[in-house]
């Protein structure tokens, strides 16, 4: 057990409440962590009860000493296992603590006594001190009290000074003391920085104590000014029995405690540095007072403190030279006043004054080159071991110093450590430049994807001419009329898919609507069935903006998708965090500072200018991610708009594989009020294969409708036990090297690559192939140590590089052999195919040496046609078909921890691209079979990943099972029967929010209205209001006079509540007998204006006051009231401009 204070330790329940330090000998870190870090004490997370949902449950953790890295690592291990991760967590406080914060008491007591002293520049320096008087009011100087006539004053001891000692004696204040003086203000109370205050220190002692620091270290400084007779009584013609008086009339007098230091100061101080004889009597007087132990009221403070103060500088770096010189020259050179710095010839004389460098041979180039070592070494010993830097940083010092001090001797000039003006305005000039063709390089690059999908090129706009498009000079065409049935593609989808593109059409348009009456431009997502074409769609939006002038950015969350659109990775294009602890503002706050940064300045500058942002399977994201995109494009643009003013385009498809954590993107409230989606129902992708539409079809229902469903259920094992393959293994004679494998673990994934390449190798061989197996690098250490790696033997390390590491431990280097990259490489990114046309030399290999391959262009499919034959392209073909030469390098370091070791593997950044994670087709089309494993050690376990393995291939014969047959179809059918807490909510905004775009409506669909009431699985005070500010007319409901009700406008709707809960919100609702109030419905309306919301909110008011006089005021009754408003205007506007309508109340209250 740790000291404790005995007191404290009956009184307290606390252990350890009180820590002793005598000696801070090899104890001083662990002192600073005990200082300055906060003890997380015991961890509080509340949830819901899982029983009843209705009582907020609270539990304690105790968080055993996390001021400890090592404990604290271990403790948010063991957290993040536990099931209280998923939930809020806070900390139990202690009374005395949260009393210390409401009282504003110091957290940390100590017995040192530090001063301040700021060594910038005199106009950044503060003087101004605020303090209260006892009532709490703040104290101000009288600034009313100004001198008669308007002239500066010498000030009172100056005058004295001259009366006692006469008007030529030295014992004067110095002319540049008067003027420092006259520098802290016109009026009687004048302030000063603590660098003033020493030019304003006795006469008597300018040349003895000439050092700033030791002054504020040595002397003891009367807070009181003694008035003019009490400065006359004082000073005297004997300098010993003198008293040191300051120019603002305080006292000064040596601390005992600082006596021994004063001494060495005195001895080594020379006679002939003092140009005075008095001022030598008075070194040899308080010489022999020290010597002799003699006590002197005059000179000497008997302090209580045995503490001496200790001077802190300012934290001032080579960085900035000119003030970094004047500031070595303030903290370890002699100096009477800081004016008397700014007189001298040269900054070298200035040097010489301060006796920072002799004043000899100053024209001798080597006698100054040895000054400025022995200044640099000085400047080492004296100065930087006061600052907080680190090791590397104190390299950069050094040399920064001694170039600083060499330009400053040598050449009496301060070095230019930035970049010279005459060049920095060609460079801003062409990164500008180079930032405008940033913008033009992506949009070449994404016309070059969109016109190589499109069947019919010839009926749009050239690549030419959208690429000289601007805002004023737009192409004028219709990407409706221009749009041609496919070949593949049946009427229905053709149709669908125009009226589809129409609703991006008019977004764009009335985006680009800058004159005239403008309104909010409401996204468009897309979202249907695998394969009906919600890419392709949202592409040809996206042409039909870059054509109007418009600057669009196409991103994906998977970096495989983002290829395929010419995109960028979302992390990378918002320099998002991934991080499970912090809420989203604060991870908004970390990728706003990074977008901030040189390295990402491209990433800022296509978030600050981009027009329309295409997100590919948005679905992906969760609402918090959604959001979080929400804050940074706010935040970047310093615009409130919804996503700053950005058209957001997207596709997704909810029954497809979601957000892994957090609730799932359509739960965000940034789809009821910002987003019109539009629905595909008919597959282009499976159009000839009317069995394999069908068990999509089915795979895809409500898992309510599937339940119990004795008839679907026998329909689909039907269909799926006579359109697919099964083979017992991977191994099968029929799985030939043309499949695609699929895996729902990446583990097995792995293994099967392994597999790959132990089995091809031995069939290279057979064949005489040239080959090269290339194996990683394992290494390990002790963790958190300064070890040098050596080759990993840890079963267990080895087994995590093998699960957190992209990297396999195996590649098969050959002729013809594909890769995919497991980073963004120069001229290639994450996941992109590679193509080996040469073989690597063994020592190139051996030294990890780096690689050349072909980078593929990004296209929508899988496989690899022509080169599946065998046959080795030449460059020039390569060339011809877009491919990229470009070089691979061994991945980065990237350390993997394990109970006490770490380590990481050295591999190239490839992998095999002959197996693959369900999750990652996710989007693709894969031309050729498939093989699929379902057995009982790997097989799916989400609705999302059968509805995606199931539909990636054109044909139903395409897709071959691995595993039991009866199996695989019971564990399918289990699989898409299953149902989260959300299924009803995300069923119902989608059936009443969507456009269907062939035109044929849901049956059972209530469009615009979302009955929250119903399909929220929780209580609805849990409910999250919207966060836009799209405009509402609401109803509010009195939670204790529930017949109590309230019709208002507002354009943001969370924010209003609260102010009518804290009695602002309008004199209706300020009676406090009626509060709280509770949202019962509202009116999404972003495309009226404050004129139209009151014109509807009038309108609901009398409605309701209508329906009380006839006695039919039932809460519910209210509601629809305002319901029918919604869809009497519905019916007059076109369908992307409706008004929605959320209920949050029962009809039975």
């Amino acid at each position: 057990m740790s000291e404790v204070f005995p007191k404290y330790f009956a009184l307290t329940r606390s252990m350890q409440n009180h820590q002793i330090v005598t000696d801070t000998n090899g104890v001083s870190r662990y002192v600073v962590k005990y200082i300055v870090k906060l003890d997380k004490g015991n961890r509080c997370i509340v949830w819901a009860d899982q029983h009843t949902g209705a009582v907020v449950r609270c539990e304690k953790q105790f968080v055993h000493n996390s001021k400890i890295t090592s404990s604290a690592m271990l403790e948010e291990k063991k957290f993040q296992k536990s099931r209280g991760s998923k939930h809020y967590v806070g900390r139990y406080s202690p009374f005395s603590e949260l009393q210390h914060y409401l009282l504003g008491y110091p957290e940390v007591h100590s017995t040192m006594n530090f001063v301040e002293i700021n060594t910038m520049k005199s106009e950044l320096r503060p003087t101004t001190k605020l303090s209260l008087d006892r009532n709490g009011n703040l104290r101000r100087p009288n600034m009313q009290v100004q001198l008669e006539d308007g002239r500066s004053s010498d000030g009172m001891v100056c005058e004295v000074r001259r009366e006692v000692f006469g008007r030529r004696s030295w014992r004067n204040m110095s002319r540049n003391q008067i003027l420092t003086f006259n520098n802290g203000g016109r009026s009687i109370t004048r302030m000063y920085d603590n660098v003033s205050l020493f030019s304003l220190r006795p006469v008597e002692l300018m040349k003895l104590f000439p050092v700033l620091p030791q002054y504020f270290r040595w002397f003891k400084i009367d807070e009181a000014e003694l008035n003019r007779d009490e400065v006359t009584i004082g000073l005297r013609s004997d300098i010993t029995t003198s008293m040191w008086i300051d120019a603002l009339g305080r006292r000064l007098k040596l601390r005992r405690n600082a006596l021994p230091e004063v001494r060495e100061r005195l001895e080594s101080t020379l006679n002939s540095d003092l140009d005075n004889a008095d001022l030598v009597v008075l070194k040899d007087h308080l010489l022999g007072l020290i010597m002799t132990g003699t006590q002197s009221s005059l000179f000497i403070a008997e302090d209580k403190d045995h503490r001496l103060p200790i001077p802190v500088m300012s934290s001032i770096t080579p960085r900035t030279p000119s003030d970094f010189l004047l500031h070595c020259m303030l903290m370890i050179g002699e100096v009477s006043t800081e004016l008397d710095l700014r007189c001298t010839g040269s900054m070298k004389q200035t040097l010489a004054q301060t006796k920072l460098i002799p004043n000899e041979d100053l024209d001798d180039e080597e006698c100054l080159k040895k000054y400025s070592i022995h200044l640099v070494k000085r400047v080492i010993r004296e100065v930087f071991p006061f600052q907080a830097i680190t090791m590397r940083a104190m390299q950069e010092y050094i040399i920064k110093c001694k170039r600083l001090f060499d330009s400053v001797l040598l050449e009496d000039a301060i070095p230019l450590t930035e970049l010279p003006p005459c060049l920095l305005t060609d460079l801003l000039d062409e990164k500008d430049a180079k930032l405008r063709e940033a913008w033009r390089k992506k949009r070449s690059g994404q016309l070059d994807m969109i016109y190589a999908q499109i069947s019919n090129p010839e009926d749009f706009p050239s690549k030419e001419e959208v690429m000289n498009a601007t805002k004023t000079n737009p192409v004028q065409w219709d990407p409706v009329s221009a749009m041609m049935m496919g070949r593949d593609q049946t009427q229905e989808s053709h149709n669908e898919q125009r009226v589809a593109i129409g609703f991006g059409k008019r977004a764009v348009d009335k985006y680009c609507r800058q004159l005239g009456v403008t309104s909010r431009t409401k996204g468009v997502l897309t979202h249907g069935t695998p394969g009906a074409g919600k890419t392709y769609v949202s592409l040809i939006e996206v042409l039909y903006g870059i054509s109007q002038g418009l600057r669009v950015m196409t991103a994906a969350l998977m970096a495989f998708r983002s290829q395929c659109i010419g995109g960028v990775h979302l992390h990378k294009l918002f320099c998002l965090e991934v991080s499970k602890s912090n809420n989203i503002i604060r991870l908004a706050e970390l990728a706003l500072e990074k977008l901030h940064r040189k390295s990402n300045m491209e990433m800022l500058h296509y978030l600050m200018t981009v027009d329309v942002l295409f997100l590919d399977e948005v679905g992906q994201l969760s609402s918090q991610q959604f959001v979080q995109l929400d804050i940074i494009l706010r935040g970047v643009r310093q615009n409130n708009l919804p996503f700053g003013g950005v058209l957001i385009l997207g596709t997704f498809d909810h029954a497809q594989q979601g957000a892994i954590e957090g609730t799932p993107f359509l739960l965000s409230s940034l789809i009821q009020t910002d987003f019109n989606l539009i629905r595909l129902q008919h597959s282009v992708r499976a159009h000839n294969d009317t069995v394999l539409q069908e068990i999509q079809r089915i795979s895809r229902m409500n898992p309510d409708e599937l339940v119990n469903n004795e008839g679907l259920e026998s329909t689909f094992k039907q269909l799926v036990g006579d359109a697919f393959h099964f083979v017992d293994t991977m191994s099968d004679p029929q799985i030939g090297p043309e499949h695609q494998r699929m895996y729902a673990k990446r583990r097995n994934a792995a293994a099967a690559a392994e597999d790959y390449v132990t089995t091809s190798a031995a069939n290279l061989a057979t064949r005489n192939i040239r080959h090269r197996v290339v194996k990683s690098e394992d290494y390990q250490r002790t963790a958190h140590s300064n070890a040098t790696f050596r080759t990993a033997t840890d079963g267990n390390l080895i087994s995590a590089l093998d699960k957190y590491l992209r990297e396999p431990k195996r590649l098969l280097f050959y002729e013809g052999a594909m890769f995919e990259s497991t980073v963004n490489g120069d001229n290639y990114s994450y996941s992109q195919v590679l193509f080996m046309r040469e073989v690597p030399s063994a020592e190139d290999i051996a030294a990890f040496s780096d690689i050349t391959l072909w980078a593929k262009p990004p296209s929508g499919t899988a496989n690899f046609a022509g080169m599946e034959n065998g046959q080795i392209p030449t460059e020039e073909e390569l060339l011809e078909w877009n491919w990229t030469k470009v070089k691979v390098r061994v991945t980065r370091e990237r350390l993997v921890k394990t109970n006490y070791l770490e380590g990481g593997r050295k591999q190239y950044s490839l992998r095999h691209t002959c197996s693959s994670t369900i999750n990652r087709t996710m989007g693709s089309t894969i031309v050729g079979p498939v093989a699929i494993e379902m057995t009982e050690e790997c097989t799916p376990w989400e609705k999302g990943q059968i509805v995606v393995m199931i539909s990636r291939t054109t044909l139903a014969e395409h897709i071959w099972i691995v595993g039991n047959k009866r199996f695989a179809i019971n564990k399918m059918w289990q699989i898409i029967c299953r149902k989260s807490q959300w299924s009803d909510m995300m069923e119902t905004i989608l059936r009443n929010l969507s456009t269907n775009a062939d035109g044929v409506a849901d049956p059972g669909a209530e469009p615009d209205y979302i009955p929250m009431n119903e399909v929220f699985p929780y209580r609805m005070c849990d409910v999250q209001l919207p966060t836009s500010t799209a405009g509402y007319v609401y109803l509010l409901v009195s939670v204790p006079h529930p017949t109590f009700t309230y019709v208002g406008q507002t354009e943001h709707l969370g924010r209003r509540l609260n102010q009518h809960n804290s009695g602002r919100g309008s004199n209706t609702t300020a009676p406090s007998m009626y509060m709280p109030y509770h949202v019962a419905a509202y009116v999404i309306t972003p495309n009226l204006d404050e004129g139209q919301r009151m014109s509807m909110e009038r309108r609901w008011q009398q409605r309701n006051q209508n329906a009380l006089r006839q006695g039919n005021a039932d809460i519910g009754n209210l509601v629809d009231m305002g319901r029918e408003l919604m869809s009497e205007y519905n019916q007059l506007v076109h369908a992307d401009e409706h008004l929605r309508f959320v209920s949050h109340i029962e009809r039975a209250l």
